[in-house]
């Protein structure tokens, strides 16, 4: 299984409490109370599988899931999407990315 601390991005900032209430940044000006619940949006997202059964969800971006696979080991591209890795204990596998589109959000 991946080590979810050593393969998240240390740069993802967290955006909602657990309790759900949102973050107010310094110069933000607060929500107004009156205003709806925000429309669901679509995201795409990324999932990284390697060919020895690991699987990593929920990727926000292109970029962070292709940096994501170099943390795994020494990497060769092997095409647009997925890598030949060899890991710290020199076991060989292949990494891929896949775009999944359109997940909705709440």
């Amino acid at each position: 299984m991946f080590d979810a601390r050593r393969i998240t991005s240390a740069t993802m900032a967290m955006r909602h409490r657990l309790d759900g209430a949102r973050h107010t940044m310094p110069n933000q000006a607060p929500r107004d109370s009156l205003a709806g619940p925000v429309p669901a949006t679509a995201i795409a997202m990324w999932t990284l599988i390697t060919s020895d059964g690991r699987l990593l969800a929920n990727i926000g971006s292109e970029e962070e899931a292709r940096r994501t696979v170099h943390t795994l080991g020494i990497t060769q591209l092997r095409g647009p999407f997925s890598w030949d890795v060899i890991d710290d204990h020199r076991r060989q596998f292949v990494a891929e990315i896949k775009h999944r589109p359109g997940v909705g959000r709440t």
